[in-house]
């Protein structure tokens, strides 16, 4: 929700500043949109824009959602020593491809892409032409780079090994104790 209403008032903000914002995205690229285009009242300019001033408020608070992931995951690296239901459950998320740090790369990329393709635009958009034939080209399309998850899940199983060699040892011991008592 808090998203949404940051988006909402960034958006809210560039609208009623969108002739300012014209004039500074123009300044700020001044050698690449020629003097003949002098009206920048078309919607797809004044969207461009507008998104941009939003995605500059919202990338804030993905950053910090970002930063407490990272957080989380540390914690959750503490945790899986201490529990076997972490170890297990991460293993279990990892394998299935659906581990937080597979999830937080996918979204890193994707936001990396987005950023490089709507810089790509956004001098085309502002000239009111469309993109030529090189240009588009020179857009990629995204391609997810996965890493193996190789890492994690042999923490997660080695938590697990580990939890179980001490649960037998202590059994062992125990049960030995019990044993000896039993027998005298």
């Amino acid at each position: 929700v808090h998203l949404l209403a940051v988006a909402r008032s960034a958006e809210a903000e560039a609208l009623g500043s969108i002739d300012e914002r014209i004039d500074a995205f123009k300044a700020q690229h001044s050698s690449e949109i020629p003097q003949s285009v002098q009206n920048f009242s078309s919607y797809y300019r004044s969207a461009y824009i507008t998104n941009s001033n939003i995605n500059k408020h919202v990338g804030n608070l993905v950053d910090e959602y970002d930063a407490k992931l990272r957080d989380n995951l540390i914690t959750l690296d503490f945790i899986q020593f201490i529990s076997p239901a972490t170890a297990t459950f991460r293993a279990l998320q990892e394998i299935s491809g659906s581990g937080f740090q597979r999830t937080a790369r996918f979204q890193s990329q994707v936001r990396s892409f987005f950023r490089d393709y709507f810089n790509a635009i956004g001098i085309a958009t502002v000239q009111e032409r469309r993109l030529t034939l090189s240009e588009a080209e020179s857009i990629s399309s995204f391609q997810f780079e996965d890493q193996p998850v190789l890492t994690t899940t042999l923490s997660a199983l080695g938590t697990l090994a580990l939890l179980t060699l001490l649960c037998t040892v202590l059994c062992n011991r125990l049960a030995n104790r019990i044993e000896t008592t039993a027998l005298h």
